[in-house]
């Protein structure tokens, strides 16, 4: 329980340095994709100045931090945060990675964030993505959109989700997939869910020893329930 309350003051933490880098009206654009260096050493975020908007070819690490708005294809790995925007490869670090989009892996121990679009792995113990393509094991799995697996040994939560989520508890604005924990929840979608306690407020599938959908013929029922109506909501 200390270990993810330390990784929940990281991450919002996280999100708060990203929140001011984006109100900088004069940030720089990354430099063009003919002009690389092979191997990059950075200190602090943005430290050097030349490590904020340079490519790399090959392998960058943060002597503490890296971070930078250029592109890393190969390796970002740092002590404490790695949060190079752009990453084609591997990003890892000590505490926690930072990227908007990636194509590959991204892992660390307390926390992984992807701000745009990550297609690949992401695992960490608190994982956030807006659009996750492939699959997110952690202990908190939170995303916008997933078209995967979710895996989480606490809790998955998502807006839309065109996959699978494991987890204790799960929870999707929009299912079209599967559910499997404890307790599931989902507002719309066609989509199952296998659990002890499934709620559903729209179309789906239930397998379960207590299953309600809203919008169901029978909106309670035990052990097995469905709706397959056509339900038009103003929301």
């Amino acid at each position: 329980m200390r270990l993810f309350l330390i990784a929940s003051v990281i991450l919002a933490a996280s999100f708060a340095i990203q929140a001011a880098d984006t109100g900088d009206a004069a940030k720089p654009e990354a430099q063009p994709l003919d002009k690389s260096t092979p191997i990059q050493v950075s200190f602090w975020f943005d430290t050097p100045e030349c490590t904020r908007t340079s490519n790399v070819y090959g392998f960058k690490t943060g002597q503490i931090v890296s971070s930078g708005i250029g592109r890393v294809y190969g390796l970002e790995a740092s002590w404490l945060i790695s949060a190079t925007e752009n990453i084609g490869g591997v990003q890892t670090a000590g505490i926690g990675c930072s990227s908007k989009k990636l194509d590959g892996i991204q892992a660390a121990i307390p926390y992984c964030i992807n701000n745009e679009e990550l297609n690949g792995l992401q695992a960490s113990l608190v994982n956030f993505a807006c659009s996750l393509n492939g699959f997110q094991p952690g202990a908190v799995n939170m995303a916008d959109n997933i078209n995967g697996l979710q895996l989480a040994v606490l809790s998955n939560v998502s807006q839309d989700v065109f996959g699978m989520q494991c987890g204790v508890a799960n929870y999707a604005k929009d299912l079209t997939g599967v559910q499997l924990s404890v307790v599931n929840i989902s507002g719309g979608g066609d989509g199952m869910q296998i659990g002890l306690v499934n709620v559903g407020f729209r179309r789906g599938i239930q397998f379960g020893l207590v299953n309600y959908i809203r919008d169901g013929w029978f909106p309670f029922c035990p052990f097995v329930n469905y709706s397959w109506k056509i339900v038009r909501h103003l929301d």
